[in-house]
């Protein structure tokens, strides 16, 4: 028997398994495990991990105190300049820092509003009753900023 007679099986048979393994369309060299991500390893967190905040539910008693404060930091914003009665209404002038008023007109009549700007919010101020010595307001919160 002939050497070629064997060597060629053994031949076939590993170009068989060559190409098995290989798709013809890849170039040479080519190697698909290439391709695979190789997985990061996660980094373990540093120290003790941060706890959430906890955010507390205020009594009815801290609620009304801070808006005792607020309001009294509000009439502080502000002045009554002068009371105006004139046609059976009572108008009132209110000068502050930070207030705007519509129409730029600062005398005031029950039902007339105005702005305030503090501490970074804005409200809006509803004359609810006026009288010659008192004017009694409702603040309402239009804005804030963060």
């Amino acid at each position: 028997m002939k050497a070629w007679t064997l060597i060629l099986p053994v031949t076939v048979l590993s170009l068989a398994l060559v190409f098995a393994e290989r798709d013809p369309f890849w170039p040479i060299g080519f190697d698909p495990d290439d391709l695979k991500p190789t997985p990061t390893p996660t980094e373990a967190p540093q120290g003790p991990r941060p706890t959430p905040e906890v955010v507390r539910q205020l009594t009815d008693e801290e609620l009304e105190a801070l808006a005792l404060e607020e309001a009294r930091r509000i009439s502080e914003s502000f002045r009554r300049r002068a009371t105006m009665q004139t046609g059976g209404k009572i108008f009132a002038h209110v000068e502050g820092e930070n207030i705007t008023v519509l129409g730029n007109n600062p005398w005031l009549a029950e039902g007339d509003y105005f702005f305030i700007e503090l501490h970074g919010k804005r409200y809006r101020m509803d004359v609810v009753r006026l009288t010659k010595t008192r004017i009694q307001l409702e603040p309402h919160r239009v804005s804030s900023q963060p």
